[in-house]
């Protein structure tokens, strides 16, 4: 490829990084950053906890509303905790001949043992009760028993088939039954308002939800004016897709925002967002013992605008119950006032979509890395016009594909393709920038500054793959996390594998050792091949492969909100004290592992070059792809992206040079044992020195 191509596409990319700085300002000025916060209570486990302990729910509810609680958040009633209220009896059939006395004669149907009778006392509540019960489980099981009871068809013997048939059309078990949501309580909902508090309504799906539950949520949410949201539990929210206009009309007309808890999946969510017009707030889980810390972390760096608090119980240490929630909620008001934050109703963020001329520029910008990648293998000069014909493709496809149906699959696709392409393209520059010197291996002092210089470049390009990923789904669905990056894993795991292998494509080493002498691009991945395939199994060979196959599954397992390889207690604690002395925790992939490894590619590149360079490439490769995914958090603000990949890189800067002074000790201490690592390094067949 020429040296005007090459430009022209280096040229496409600065394009594209201008696009996405602008995309960014427009991002910032549409979205902004709320600086209220609102604190939520667990109604229904705080009137649960209270009354266990045997003290007073009015009491305990305006001692916390003086301590900063602002919201309280109401979900539905369930017979088990109606029951445990005292509010009903649950009593089963088998006990029909001692209630039938209740009833007047022949007012109440056949009863056998597996029937369930709750008693009403309160006629608001049985009310309330008949039509919730009637509505989830049909016509056919409930029954009112005059206007104090109601009888629950469950588990009929099998001799009675009609009622066995209802049942197998309405299949609900002894829980399910008793934890079914039967609506808000409007006692409940009375005395959250009563107190202060807005109300957050927290709705429970099921199955047949259609019209009629988004009647019943707005006759019971009537009159309560300090409803601020709805809140939706389960895997799904509710109604699904036959009702979501409704749902979504309901939420508009009424000035609700949407809740939902962060880290959890569920149906239907995204798509309601997105006919509200992503007028929603994420909340945070504080659980007891959190460190602030954490706290803070999430109302900083993920967009969280609503903390939601359940009653401590343990852990008092002889304190009375309330004030030690009382201090816990206080020492979180006033550290969120340090922070510069405040309490009160939480605000929504705007909707923002990334114009589609900002999306095309992007595009082009990750298609012109991957040509230039594409040029490191094969290495041959463009026609001009082909190369014209492609760029013009790139960009007049690209536009097309953005304004089909695919519009959004082509977006993610040309994330994942930053992520991949540009840490490659960055390492397998300085593959092709190093030249041998023919020095003398040791300290040189303008060797590591140059390695110094490679380890900024490369990543550099790493960077400008992310801001290019961080602004094609800079969408308010991606910045809610109600959508995400898919392929972290993929993404993390290609980038040393393609760079493994374009290092012997790039450099015509052998994996075998020695030079791969072939000419065309074709040749060379022939022989990388049968080279490949034809190295002797050596013990060495076995154990590195093994070794390598287990890092690559470690760091895989690791990644994640939720790692299946749990992370051990002193890299927890590396964790916080790091978060706690630069703010914004650099990955631990990267200053500890890829930076360090990167700078020792680049200084021994200065002097040799052989195949066992490519290890020290491949951890290179996954500390630049770690670098890659930072830009994926859409959700967290850019600056903290940018903020932690620059606390990475000059930790892993300075530990590199301690891990070249060591290179270089070993290398003096060992040089005449064939068992030094570096000895090993720079006298593999791999080349060697010119």
């Amino acid at each position: 490829m020429g040296r005007g191509q090459t430009i022209m596409l280096w040229l496409m990319i600065a394009v594209a990084l201008g696009a996405a700085g602008v995309t960014f300002v427009m991002r910032e000025c549409a979205l902004g950053d709320s600086a209220q916060i609102e604190l939520a209570l667990d109604y229904d486990h705080t009137a649960r906890y209270v009354r266990q302990q045997g003290m007073d729910l009015d009491t305990f509810l305006s001692g916390m509303r003086e301590a900063g609680i602002t919201t309280a958040v109401v979900g539905e009633m369930t017979l088990r905790e109606l029951a445990e209220e005292g509010r009903v009896a649950l009593i089963d059939g088998s006990s029909y001949r001692d209630i039938a006395r209740m009833f007047p004669a022949g007012s109440v149907p056949a009863l056998h043992s597996g029937n369930l009778v709750v008693l009403v006392p309160e006629q608001e509540l049985w009310v309330e009760l008949l039509p919730a019960l009637r509505t989830r489980l049909g016509l056919e099981r409930v029954t009112p028993l005059a206007d104090q009871a109601i009888l629950i068809a469950r588990q009929p013997d099998e001799r009675e088939e009609e009622e066995a048939e209802i049942l197998r059309r309405t299949p609900w078990t002894d829980g399910e039954l008793l934890d079914l949501g039967l609506g808000l309580d409007r006692k409940s909902l009375r005395i959250a308002q009563a107190h202060g508090l807005a109300v957050l309504a927290y709705v429970a799906d099921y199955p047949g939800a259609g019209p009629e539950a988004v009647t019943d949520l707005a006759n019971r949410l009537q009159g309560v004016a300090s409803v601020s949201g709805v809140m939706f539990s389960g895997d799904s929210v509710l109604g699904g897709a036959a009702i979501r206009a409704e749902l979504a009309q309901l939420l508009t007309d009424r000035g609700w925002y949407l809740a939902f808890m962060e880290h959890k999946e569920q149906r239907g969510l995204d798509e309601l967002a997105n006919a509200v017009s992503y007028r929603a707030v994420k909340l945070h889980h504080a659980y007891r013992g959190e460190p602030l810390d954490y706290v803070r972390a999430a109302v900083r760096e993920r967009h969280v605008r609503m903390l939601y608090f359940r009653p401590i119980v343990s852990g008092a240490g002889g304190r009375d119950l309330l004030t030690y929630n009382q201090e816990y909620v206080t020492r979180i008001v006033n550290a969120l006032t340090t922070w510069g934050y405040r309490t009160g109703q939480a605000e929504p963020l705007p909707p923002f979509t990334v114009p589609k001329w900002a999306q095309t520029l992007l595009i082009g910008g990750v298609a012109g890395a991957w040509i230039l990648l594409w040029n490191r293998w094969w290495q041959k000069d463009w026609h001009p016009v082909m190369f014209m014909v492609v760029l013009a493709g790139v960009y007049l496809g690209g536009y097309a594909l953005l304004s089909s149906p695919l519009a959004n699959q082509m977006r993610e696709l040309a994330a994942w393709c930053a992520a991949v392409g540009f840490p490659v393209l960055g390492l397998s520059g300085l593959v092709a920038r190093q030249k041998l010197l023919g020095r003398q291996f040791g300290f040189w002092a303008p060797g590591l500054a140059r390695a110094m210089g490679d380890l900024l470049l490369v990543s550099l390009v790493t960077v400008s793959g992310g801001l290019l990923l961080n602004a094609l789904l800079g969408d308010s669905r991606y910045v809610l996390q109600l959508d995400q990056f898919r392929g972290v894993k993929l993404a993390l795991a290609l980038p040393p594998v393609v760079m493994a292998g374009l290092f012997f494509l790039q450099t015509d080493i052998s994996p075998a050792g020695g030079q791969a002498v072939a000419r065309s691009p074709w040749q060379r991945l022939s022989r990388f091949g049968k080279d490949l395939w034809s190295l002797p199994l050596t013990y060495g060979l076995v154990v590195g492969a093994a070794a390598a196959l287990l890092i690559a599954a470690v760091i895989l397992l690791r990644a994640g909100n939720f790692p299946l390889i749990p992370i051990p207690d002193l890299e927890v604690a590396m964790r916080d004290l790091l978060s706690q002395a630069l703010v914004v925790r650099p990955r631990t992939k990267e200053f500890l592992f890829g930076h360090p490894a990167l700078l020792l590619a680049a200084y021994l590149g200065l002097f040799y070059r052989g195949r066992y360079q490519v290890i020290f490439l491949g951890l290179a490769a996954i500390g630049q792809a770690s670098v890659a995914n930072t830009f994926s958090h859409i959700h967290t603000p850019l600056v903290f992206s940018l903020w932690r990949t620059f606390n990475g890189l000059w930790l892993g800067a300075a530990l590199g040079v301690a891990a070249v002074g060591v290179m270089i000790g070993l290398y003096y201490c060992g040089r005449n044992w064939r068992t030094s690592l570096a000895g090993y390094i720079c006298d593999d067949g791999g080349g060697g020195r010119e």
